[in-house]
C-alpha cells in the first residue's frame, strides 16, 4: 500500500509573511489505494474499520490498506453518499439512485424494494440525506424535500411509506433516545421542526438568516453530548432545545457537517475549510490554515481521537494529534534543521544554517537574514544562539557577529559587532557569558557586546553556566570543569561520573545541578551526593542533546531518541525519586531529533532537524484505547478460508494465518504476539502481521494473538482461530488397533506353529525310545 503524508505547501518569499499549516496532515487518495478521490461520507464501525463513501464505490480501511467494494461486489448504485450501522452489525450504504444496501460477513446484500425507490427518487426529485435503522428492523430515511421514507422488514415493495411531514422547513424526525434522521429544504428560510413519529410536534425554531453567496442550501442536524440539538441550514450554525436557540454563529460559506468532540469542542466542515468553535458561545477558536479552498464532504473522530476530513476530489485527510503542531519548510521555513530557537512576547525566534532568522508570529512566518555580509565560511554564517532575556530587544548570533533584532514585532535589525560566540547564556549579575571554540567570554550587552573578561580554556567547549552562587560550569570534551576565583578546576578526576562529555548545564529552583551528557544520559548534582539518569532507567537516550528546566521545576531532556521528562516525587525528602515519561514522533512530534527545547506559557517550543513542534504537555494524552484484533483470513496450502473454525485433513498442514490490529495514529508501530496451543505454549513477539506453520501433526490447536499500541496498551481479548488436523486413515486409532492385532496374530500363528513344530519333533524323539 502506498502511504501520503501530504502537508499543504504555502509559497515562501523572503521578509513576506506566509501562512503556516499547524497541524501534522496524512492525506489518502486514489493513489493510496481508494477508488476515488470524490469521497462523500465516512464511517468508523464498531470494530473499528474505517469505511469512504466515493464515486466508485465504497472503501474499507485497516490501517494498512484498502478494501473496495463496487457493483462487481454487490453494490446496487457504485455512488454512494452515507453510512449507518445498525445493532446488528450491518453497515448500510445511501446511494444517489436511492438504492440500499448493507455489509454483513465480508458480502454486500441489496433490500428487494430497490427498484420501487429507484423508481419513487426520481418521481419525487429527491435525494436521501440520512439514514436510521431501529432494533426492529425498519429502515428510515431522510430525505430533501418534506417526506421521511420508512421500510419496513423484509424490506420488499408493499412494505415501502412515504411519511409527509407537515409545514415548511427543514426537519429533525425522532426515532428513539438519540436517534433521528434529517431532512426537508426551504429556500431563503431558516425553519426547523422537531418531530415524534406519530408527527407530533416537539418544537420549531426560526432564526435570521440571509443565506451565503452561491448558497447550496445545506442542511445537517444532530445531537450534542448535552441532550440538546446542533442544525446547521447553509451558513447558520446552531444550538437549540425545545425551549428555542441557546446559541448560533453565522459564516462565510455553507456548512456541510459537525461534530462534537470528547472535549465538548464543536468541529465543522464548510465550503470554505474546517474549523473549531468554543462550546459555550460558537465562537471560531482554531481555522485550519491551506483549507479555504477545498470542500469538506464529511467529519469523523476516530475512537482514538483522531479527526478525519473527507474531501471532494481530494481523498481523505487525517490528523492524528491535536495536541502538538509543527512548522516546515513546506510552511515557510527557509531550511529544514533548526539550529536554534527562542521565544519573546508569544513569538518564536529560529535560527538556520544559512544565516537566515525567522520570526513565527501566529500563523505567519517572517524570514530575513539579519547577516546582509556572508563570510566564506559557510558554517560560520549558522546562528548559533537566540539571546531574548533582555527587555527590549532579541540578539542573534553567530561565530564572528552580533544582530539585534528591535521595535515592534522585531521589524528592525542591525549588527552589532564582530567577533561573537556560538553560544551565550545570561550571568548572574547581568552580564552575558558567550564561548567560542576555546575561550570563555563575558560581555556587557548594554554596551553592544563590549567584552569584559575572557577565560582560555585547552579544549572545545560545549556549554557553561553559571549558577545561584556565582560558580561558573564548564562543559569541555573530557568532562566538568567549574571556575571560581579566577581558576578552572576540573571535577572528572575526583568522580567519574563528571568525566562524562556534557553538553548542557542547568540548576534548578531547589539549587541542583543537572547535567546532560552524550553517552551517559543526565547526571545530577545535589548538595555533595550525585545521581545519574540513563536510558535503562527510562530516559529516551542516553544520547543527550538538550535540556531545558520549566517553571515547574520539570526537567526536559532532548536526545536523538525523544523527548524525556523528569518530575521529580519527592522536592522534600533526602532520597533522589523521580519519574520519567518519554515523548516521540509516535506521540505527536516531528521527529525524535531534539536539538533545543524553550517554553512559551503552557508549550514547549521544540527544534528539530526538519523543523519546529509545538508541544502542549497539559495537552497531551496518552493513547489508551486498546486496538482490535481481527483474525483477516487463513491461506491453506494456498487456498483462503475466513471461517473461525478450521477442520483440515493430514495433507493441508502449511498453514499462513493473517491478522491486523487497528490503531490509526501509527499503525506500523503496532506491535502483536501470538501461539498456536496444541504446538507450543511460549508466546512470539513480532509486528508482522501474518503467522506461518509449515507442518501441524494430527490433532485440535487453539491459534491466539494480541495487539498492542505504541502506547503500550495490548488488546483487550485475542482473535483466536481453532484448527483440527484430521488424520490420514493409517494414522486413526482404529487402523492402529487393527494393525497392532493383525502383526499379533502373524506373530503368534508363527510361533505357534513354531511351538507346534517343535512339539511335534519332541514326540516323535520320545516315541523311538
Amino acid at each position: 500500500m502506498c502511504r501520503k503524508h501530504f502537508f499543504i505547501i504555502v509559497t515562501l518569499l523572503l521578509s513576506s509573511f506566509v501562512s503556516a499549516q499547524f497541524y501534522q496532515i496524512k492525506n489518502y487518495n486514489a493513489e493510496s489505494g481508494l477508488p476515488s478521490p470524490e469521497v462523500y461520507g465516512m464511517l468508523q464501525d464498531s470494530k473499528g474499520f474505517m469505511w469512504f463513501a466515493t464515486d466508485m464505490g465504497v472503501s474499507r480501511y485497516n490501517g494498512y490498506e484498502f478494501k473496495n467494494y463496487s457493483t462487481e461486489n454487490g453494490l446496487p448504485d457504485n455512488t454512494v453518499f452515507g453510512f449507518f450501522e445498525d445493532v446488528k452489525g450491518r453497515i448500510w450504504f445511501r446511494s444517489f439512485s436511492g438504492k440500499l444496501s448493507y455489509f454483513l460477513n465480508d458480502s454486500i446484500h441489496v433490500i428487494p424494494s430497490n427498484h420501487q425507490l429507484e423508481k419513487d427518487v426520481k418521481t419525487k426529485h429527491i435525494i436521501l440525506v440520512s439514514l436510521y435503522v431501529d432494533e426492529g428492523d425498519t429502515v428510515w430515511v431522510g430525505t430533501t424535500e418534506k417526506f421521511v421514507l420508512k421500510i419496513a422488514p423484509p424490506w420488499n415493495e408493499k412494505n415501502v411509506s412515504w411519511i409527509k411531514i407537515p409545514g415548511d422547513g427543514e426537519y429533525l424526525f425522532l426515532i428513539g433516545k438519540k436517534a433521528l434522521v434529517f431532512g426537508g429544504n426551504s429556500v431563503n428560510k431558516c425553519l426547523i421542526s422537531v418531530f415524534e413519529k406519530n408527527l407530533k410536534r416537539v418544537t420549531q425554531i426560526t432564526a435570521e438568516y440571509n443565506g451565503a453567496e452561491n448558497s447550496k442550501h445545506r442542511y445537517f442536524g444532530t445531537y450534542l453530548l448535552n441532550g440538546n440539538f446542533l442544525a446547521s441550514v447553509d451558513n447558520l450554525m446552531f444550538e437549540f432545545n425545545k425551549y428555542g436557540i441557546v446559541r448560533s454563529v453565522k459564516k462565510e460559506a455553507g456548512i456541510i457537517e459537525a461534530v462534537q468532540d470528547k472535549d465538548k469542542k464543536i468541529i465543522s466542515v464548510s465550503y470554505s475549510g474546517v474549523c473549531f468553535h468554543d462550546p459555550e458561545n460558537f465562537s471560531l477558536s482554531e481555522n485550519i490554515p491551506g483549507f479555504s479552498d477545498k470542500i469538506f464532504t464529511g467529519i469523523v473522530i476516530d475512537r482514538e481521537n483522531g479527526l478525519w476530513l473527507s474531501a471532494e476530489g481530494h481523498g481523505v485527510y487525517y490528523i492524528p494529534f491535536r495536541s502538538g503542531r509543527y512548522y516546515t519548510t513546506e510552511h515557510g521555513l527557509p531550511q529544514s534543521k533548526i539550529s536554534c530557537i527562542g521565544e519573546k512576547n508569544g513569538q518564536i525566534f529560529t535560527g538556520h544554517l544559512n544565516g537566515s532568522v525567522s520570526v513565527i508570529k501566529g500563523n505567519e512566518i517572517k524570514n530575513s537574514d539579519i547577516f546582509s555580509q556572508k563570510l566564506i565560511s559557510t558554517s560560520s554564517n549558522r546562528i548559533n544562539c537566540i539571546y531574548t532575556k533582555e527587555l527590549s530587544a532579541v540578539y542573534v548570533v553567530n561565530n564572528f557577529q552580533v544582530g539585534r533584532l528591535s521595535g515592534e514585532n522585531f521589524k528592525n535589525s542591525d549588527v552589532l559587532s564582530i567577533g561573537a560566540a556560538k553560544k551565550i547564556i545570561r550571568g548572574k549579575d547581568g552580564f552575558v557569558w558567550g564561548i567560542r571554540d576555546r575561550l570563555i567570554i563575558l560581555f556587557d550587552v548594554t554596551k553592544n557586546f563590549k567584552v569584559l573578561k575572557e577565560i582560555r580554556f585547552n579544549q572545545y567547549i560545549d556549554d557553561v553556566f553559571e549558577d545561584s552562587k556565582g560558580v561558573l560550569w564548564v562543559c569541555g570534551l573530557n568532562g566538568l570543569w567549574n571556575y571560581y576565583n579566577d581558576s578552572l578546576h576540573y571535577l572528572g578526576e575526583r568522580n567519574k561520573l563528571l568525566s562524562a562529555r556534557f553538553v548542557h548545564v542547568l540548576e534548578d529552583n531547589k539549587g541542583r545541578l543537572w547535567m546532560a551528557s552524550r553517552g551517559e544520559g543526565v547526571v545530577v548534582k545535589d548538595g555533595n551526593k550525585f545521581f545519574q539518569v540513563k536510558q535503562s532507567d527510562g530516559l529516551a537516550s542516553n544520547m543527550c542533546r538538550s535540556m531545558f528546566i520549566d517553571s515547574a521545576n520539570v526537567v526536559w531532556v532532548g536526545s536523538n531518541n525523544g523527548l524525556s521528562r523528569i518530575q521529580i516525587k519527592n522536592e522534600n525528602g533526602s532520597d533522589f525519586n523521580y519519574s520519567v515519561e518519554v515523548y516521540s514522533n509516535k506521540n505527536g512530534l516531528l521527529t525524535n531529533e531534539v536539538n533545543y527545547i524553550v517554553q512559551r506559557g503552557n508549550e514547549l517550543l521544540i527544534a528539530h532537524n526538519n523543523g519546529i513542534s509545538i508541544f502542549n504537555p497539559s495537552a497531551f494524552k496518552n493513547n489508551t484505547v486498546p486496538p482490535p484484533v481481527y483474525i483477516v483470513n487463513t491461506s491453506v496450502n494456498n487456498k483462503t478460508y475466513k471461517e473461525n473454525n478450521l477442520r483440515l485433513d493430514y495433507s493441508r498442514s502449511y498453514l499462513k494465518i493473517n491478522y491486523v490490529g487497528l490503531s490509526f495514529k501509527n499503525p506500523g508501530s503496532v506491535e502483536y504476539k501470538y501461539r498456536m496451543e496444541g504446538l507450543d505454549t511460549s508466546w512470539v513477539n513480532t509486528k508482522y502481521t501474518s503467522a506461518q506453520f509449515q507442518t501441524l501433526d494430527p490433532g485440535n490447536y487453539t491459534f491466539s494473538v494480541y495487539a498492542k499500541n505504541d502506547d503500550g496498551y495490548w488488546s483487550s481479548s485475542p482473535a483466536t482461530l481453532r484448527i483440527t488436523i484430521i488424520p490420514a486413515w493409517w494414522q486413526t486409532w482404529v487402523f492402529r488397533i487393527f494393525s497392532f492385532l493383525f502383526f499379533t496374530g502373524i506373530i503368534y500363528f508363527f510361533v505357534k506353529k513354531r511351538i507346534n513344530k517343535f512339539q511335534k519333533r519332541e514326540n516323535e524323539k520320545n516315541a523311538l525310545q
